[in-house]
């Protein structure tokens, strides 16, 4: 009878060099014992002026990015990052820490969360060593320092009033050469000859969950510009994704609070409705009614919209609905 062999523990893994002659590999990024080549030198090309209280404001959603330990292929759906300052700590640091809630759903866009229903996943935690010049160190709340790995901001696009838009994010100095550029080694389904994070992750994070490809090519621009490989990017599904459960900033309005937005507009609506029939209030918005629409129908969107106005409003009713409107 053969003796299957104990696989390790995930801990001694961590912190133990392994059997073979493969290369020893710290904690997501590690602590750079790796031959970086002929790959440029990041750690002076990061962004500077970086605003965290801006940066953490809300949650970002992951477009494209390369596959890690914690982030496989068939993972990619419905990725985001919410960070937030919420008094975290972690071991001899007295710097800010800010949580990290890596977010995703496994096995395509409703497949299950990352975490417990009820519950949220569980943080990271960001150790905010230059913040302002794009760097921090990223590892699990309890692990300190030294076992923790670069997170580096590399690229940013904001808006005219200084509101992020979407960041360039790599998981340290780039080691493996490609055709346009260096980055981190990528990670296969099932490889497992690295320990968790292991110098890692290149991802592009904007604040619109479906962004525009302008946007997104940009940031893949100024990659390009630092000598930063784009080749090994995934796209990463968010189209359809309700992130149900998520811990998102902004937390989502409930319906009580959509209702006090839309409602201003309603009203301003059908004061017109009511004042000047269906037909002309939706001409004045620049529209006509329903092309090709049949008498009968045209009048029953007239009807909708009267009821719907005068039930919302109480305005007073109104004689008649015809094919022109209600008057």
């Amino acid at each position: 009878k053969i003796k299957k062999k104990k696989r390790r523990p995930l801990w001694h893994r961590i912190l133990t060099p392994p059997t073979d002659n493969s290369m020893l590999i710290l904690f997501i990024a590690g602590t750079g014992i790796t031959d970086t080549g002929a790959c440029p030198k990041l750690s002076d090309k990061t962004v500077t002026g970086i605003d965290l209280e801006e940066y953490v404001r809300a949650s970002w959603f992951s477009q494209k990015q390369q596959t890690n330990p914690y982030q496989l292929s068939k993972d990619l759906n419905c990725v985001t990052a919410t960070y937030n300052i919420d008094g975290s700590s972690v071991p001899g640091f007295s710097g800010t820490v800010v949580s990290v809630y890596n977010q995703a759903n496994k096995g395509g866009i409703d497949g299950e969360p990352n975490f417990e229903a009820g519950e949220r996943v569980t943080p990271l935690c960001a150790r905010d060593l230059d913040a302002a010049n794009g760097k921090l160190s990223v590892a699990p709340c309890f692990l300190p320092n030294f076992l923790a790995g670069p997170y580096w901001v590399v690229a940013l696009e904001k808006d005219a009033d200084g509101h992020y838009l979407a960041v360039g994010v790599i998981g340290g100095q780039p080691t493996e050469s490609f055709a346009d550029g260096c980055s981190t080694p990528s990670v296969t389904d099932g490889n497992d000859s690295f320990s968790v994070g292991a110098n890692t992750g290149l991802w592009i994070l904007t604040r619109d969950s479906v962004a525009a490809p302008d946007l997104i090519g940009k940031i893949e621009e100024a990659l390009h510009a630092k000598g930063i490989s784009t080749s090994q990017l995934l796209s990463v599904s968010q189209k359809g994704c309700s992130y149900d459960g998520f811990f998102m900033k902004p937390e989502p309005k409930s319906s009580a609070q959509e209702d006090n937005v839309r409602r201003p507009v309603l009203r301003a609506w059908c004061k017109r409705v009511l004042r000047d029939g269906v037909g002309l209030a939706y001409e004045s918005t620049g529209r006509t009614l329903p092309p090709g629409s049949t008498r009968r129908k045209r009048s029953a969107f007239a009807r909708f919209w009267l009821y719907t106005c005068r039930k919302r409003f109480a305005a007073p009713p109104a004689a008649s609905c015809t094919d022109e409107g209600c008057q």
